[in-house]
């Protein structure tokens, strides 16, 4: 999925109807947020008090109207989630 870098939660807006959106808790213990209606992906909240961490990341495909210019010019950083490296580019990328 393409997110956005960590956003802190202090400048994140959600801007849903009531109940419009559910979510999960995953093994790292980030909130999965998705649409109740479509079933898209809409963000991630994470929250770690013992590292400081209070931030969301936000899936791009949820932005309304996201001209593809700005979409396209966006930075793209891959992660390496298989392994469970999150920070860290995996080894292979040339198929992505």
């Amino acid at each position: 999925m393409w997110k956005t870098d960590k956003v802190s939660s202090d400048n994140f807006v959600l801007r849903s109807e009531s109940g419009a959106l559910s979510g999960f808790v995953s093994k790292h213990g980030g909130t999965h947020h998705f649409c109740t209606r479509c079933g898209i992906s809409t963000h991630t909240h994470i929250v770690r008090p013992e590292a400081g961490d209070d931030y969301v990341m936000i899936q791009v495909a949820a932005f309304d109207d996201l001209p593809v210019e700005e979409l396209l010019a966006a930075p793209l950083r891959i992660v390496d989630g298989y392994h469970d490296k999150w920070t860290s580019t995996p080894d292979e990328i040339r198929h992505l």
